[in-house]
């Protein structure tokens, strides 16, 4: 018996330990997952995920919530009250005694109350015309237009930064990929040299100089890898993933390029109405009115119609109390009509006209701003569009200049100078190209928000 125990506990352990370290294999397996995204799926999770989209979108629906708050106030408002008081000591009021004579006090006395009561209502209310409430509503409507404009505005900015963090990371990782060829390519003619110098057909300057661009790239093949991790972090942030998560991007910067030529071109035609911003201005002036129109509505009566029901209970016993209920019934409307409020209404009109003044100027402003930002952005488009193609063409020359190069150095017609001064032209030439790419790729991503497409 005591056998089959112990064997039991043996079994029932293993099985724990079997259940943890698969738990903990499943856990490393999901932390270790590297998920994978194209240019348009990370703008897409970026606008789900982004934390000021979230925010923004939140800002949006508090608005909705607001608008039901004010929408409330011309619904029906039902209040039920109950009330129930002891007295121990009954005030009494006092009057002078009418018909005073011997033996009669000159004060007559008169409880004002009873030692137990209850008093019970129910009341319902309707607002039949409000003026001030009617503006409000529509304001609490054109304020959630705001806010529906203000996340379209972080929509697209939040867009416009992953498109410029995930082309970065293009670049840097780009930029590695060249960085280790050239290394490559410059060990194989490091060790040309080394062997022509052994034989005596080189000089040790021409060592020194192979050896020092050697070491200028291994230097710059670290830097570009930490600008690659914190380019990574970058693009992570904007998407709203942890740093800490491992992600691979499947778009490359020729194909993000191809794709970008393919295109249509930004419209040639500015309408300031698809400017998020713009609108946002514009609706802050419609609540301006709104707000000018709600305290002249406030010279207007306010009417309401009302009814309540009551039931009341009172006793000198509190065993007796409830013997009896009287009830009461009222029903009526309810004017209000202001006619002198020390001009205080007056004052508020005035300060909403010049803040309707103000925020016309505001616009006109932004009118001005928005124009200046689409010039800037089509010219540097139409600038970057030029050099891209100037760049590739230096990058093709690059290209055959270095291989001319070589070939000669190999035939011995060429100084070890020429290979590292070709080299160095080469790189520059890549540099610039993928500089151009991204310039372009930005540019043109700049110029789409500036026009609000």
């Amino acid at each position: 018996m005591l056998k089959h125990t112990f064997k039991s506990k043996n079994m029932f352990f293993m099985m724990l330990v079997f259940f943890n370290i698969t738990q903990t294999m499943a856990q490393q397996k999901e932390s270790l997952e590297v998920k994978s995204f194209s240019l348009s799926q990370s703008i897409a999770h970026a606008i789900r995920n982004n934390q000021s989209n979230v925010n923004s979108k939140l800002d949006q629906e508090l608005a909705q919530k607001q608008i039901n708050e004010v929408r409330s106030m011309g619904l029906p408002q039902v209040n039920a009250d109950a009330r129930f008081t002891y007295t121990p000591q009954i005030p009494k009021v006092g009057i002078p005694n009418p018909f005073p004579g011997p033996g009669q006090p000159a004060i007559l006395e008169f409880p004002q109350g009873i030692d137990y009561a209850l008093n019970t209502s129910i009341t319902a209310s309707q607002l039949l015309f409000d003026g001030t409430f009617l503006i409000g509503l529509k304001a609490a409507k054109e304020f959630a237009m705001m806010s529906k404009y203000g996340a379209k505005r972080t929509e697209k900015q939040v867009e416009n930064d992953v498109i410029k963090a995930y082309c970065f990371v293009l670049v840097t990782e780009q930029s590695k990929r060249l960085i280790e060829l050239n290394i490559q390519t410059l060990a194989k003619t490091k060790k040309d040299i080394g062997a022509t110098y052994k034989s005596g057909f080189s000089e040790k300057i021409d060592v020194d100089r192979i050896d020092l661009a050697y070491s200028n790239l291994e230097i710059l093949k670290r830097q570009l890898a930490d600008a690659n991790q914190i380019a990574y972090y970058t693009l992570k942030m904007q998407m709203g993933i942890p740093v800490k998560d491992s992600i691979v991007l499947t778009d490359s910067l020729s194909a993000l390029y191809e794709q970008a030529k393919m295109d249509t071109e930004p419209s040639s035609q500015l309408d300031y109405r698809n400017r998020p911003d713009y609108m946002m201005i514009d609706q802050q002036l419609r609540l301006f009115e709104l707000d000018k129109k709600r305290y002249q509505y406030g010279y207007a009566p306010s009417i309401a119609a009302f009814a309540t029901h009551q039931q009341n209970a009172f006793g000198r016993e509190l065993s007796s109390t409830f013997d009896k209920l009287y009830p009461g019934t009222m029903v009526g409307l309810n004017m209000r009509l202001p006619i002198f409020d020390g001009l205080q209404k007056s004052a508020r009109i005035q300060q909403a006209r010049i803040n309707i003044e103000k925020m016309e100027l505001t616009k006109s402003q932004m009118e001005n701003a928005i124009e200046m930002e689409v010039f800037a952005s089509r010219t540097r488009y139409n600038r970057s569009k030029e050099q891209l193609s100037q760049q590739e063409k230096n990058l093709k020359l690059a290209e055959d200049i270095y291989r001319s190069v070589n070939i000669k150095y190999q035939s011995g017609l060429s100084s070890s100078l020429e290979v590292i001064t070709a080299d160095r032209d080469l790189k520059e030439s890549q540099k610039n190209y993928l500089d151009a790419i991204y310039d372009f790729l930005v540019a043109k991503a700049d110029l789409k928000k500036a026009l609000g497409e």
